[in-house]
Formats: structure tokens, C-alpha cells, sequence
């Protein structure tokens, strides 16, 4: 468990760095009162986040050597698996946002996570209690953007 801790640790390092090098500094986003957002700095805002958390989690993994040998090897490999899947739906959640629609993929998005957080464990009352969790979250959402006018680009859905 320790070796997967420090490689994923090490990959979200890695990418928020690839993010920050690779990202267009000189790409603005008109927002609907003419104003102009900077890109570049929700980047390096998430980047910059995503390093400090996955450097505090890799402390945390090396120093944690004989809490991970406690836990059966079948715990160690679905908490495993629900890393990686969670890694993998951000994945498709951002380019969900970008190319079908933030409140849709946010949608989706977070009745994912809730599944993985319960284990997949799937009952009727835990599927509906993530569509209603997600269905108030993307109204929250909405209300919150659309009163501080923010822009969401144009995609397929919303």
C-alpha cells in the first residue's frame, strides 16, 4: 500500500507540473460584464493545490510503515482501486466539462464519487440518495454561478 501511495502521490506531482509549464498564459476568457478572467491563474491556483496536497500525502505515506501491514490485503486493493477510479472520473470529468457541459458532467461526477466513497455497494436507497445529493449540489451550483456571473463556455448540453 505504501508503494501505491508514493506513485500516486508522485503522478499527481508530476502532472500538476506538466499542467503548469504546459498551460497558455496569454489566454483571457471574456466573462458576461466584460470582464476579463486569466486562465492561467485557475491553473496554477489547482496546480499549485494539487502539489501541496499530494506532497502532504506522500509525508504521510512514509512515515505510516506499519499502519498499511494492520489492514487485510482485500482492503489495500479496493482502497487502491477507488484511488485510481477516483483519478479516472476526474478524468472524464473535465473533459466532460469542457466538450458536454459543467452541471451534466458535475452531475454525473458526483454521483460517481458517492458511489466509490460507499464501496460500490450499490442499493436502490444509496443511488437515490447520490442523485438527490447531486441534483441539489447542481442547483446550488447554478444559482451560485448565475449570481456571480460567471462565464461557462458554450458546450453540446449547457
Amino acid at each position: 500500500m505504501k508503494k501505491n501511495q508514493i506513485f500516486i502521490s508522485l503522478s499527481l506531482i508530476i502532472l500538476a507540473s506538466i499542467l503548469i509549464f504546459t498551460s497558455d498564459s496569454s489566454r483571457n476568457i471574456q466573462a458576461s460584464n466584460d470582464e476579463i478572467l486569466s486562465a492561467y491563474g485557475y491553473v496554477i491556483i489547482i496546480s499549485v493545490s494539487l502539489i501541496f496536497i499530494s506532497l502532504i500525502h506522500l509525508i504521510s505515506a512514509m512515515r505510516d510503515t506499519d499502519k498499511a501491514s494492520d489492514h487485510g490485503e482485500t482492503y489495500k486493493n479496493r482502497t487502491t482501486i477507488n484511488i485510481l477510479l477516483l483519478i479516472i472520473f476526474t478524468v472524464f470529468f473535465i473533459l466532460g466539462m469542457i466538450y458536454i457541459g459543467f452541471y451534466i458532467s458535475s452531475f454525473f461526477f458526483v454521483i460517481l464519487i458517492f458511489l466509490t466513497i460507499e464501496n460500490w455497494k450499490i442499493s436502490k436507497t444509496k443511488i437515490v440518495k447520490g442523485v438527490i445529493f447531486s441534483l441539489f449540489l447542481n442547483f446550488i451550483l447554478f444559482i451560485t454561478l448565475s449570481s456571480l456571473d460567471i462565464f461557462l463556455p458554450d458546450t453540446i448540453l449547457f
